[in-house]
């Protein structure tokens, strides 16, 4: 099995993490992928929020990146006869604490 970080998605979504959830700078992500606008669609796609911001600076805009949040998993599990739905983060947490 290849390793997600790998991938240029991985290697985008590798950058957001670590940022923590400060804003990206676009060069800085478009290090990671050549075709970057379409790896940060298919991230969109599964379920990341992804927010750009940009300024404009005289002739020059500048952009930035900001995970939000992950997907988010819904578990249906039974306690005591009842059912009820816990909402767990996915894999933001899990990669900021493996160290991903």
């Amino acid at each position: 099995m290849r390793d997600i970080r790998s991938t240029q998605r991985g290697k985008i979504l590798d950058v957001l993490i670590s940022a923590k959830g400060d804003s990206v700078p676009l060069p800085k992500i478009a290090a990671s992928a050549v075709q970057y606008n379409a790896r940060i669609f298919e991230l969109r796609r599964m379920g990341y929020t992804i927010k750009n911001k940009t300024q404009d600076a005289g002739d020059v805009r500048h952009s930035w990146c900001r995970l939000e949040r992950s997907p988010i998993q819904s578990l249906t599990t039974r306690s005591g006869g009842m059912r009820e739905s816990v909402q767990v983060q996915g894999l933001l947490e899990l990669s900021v604490a493996g160290g991903m």
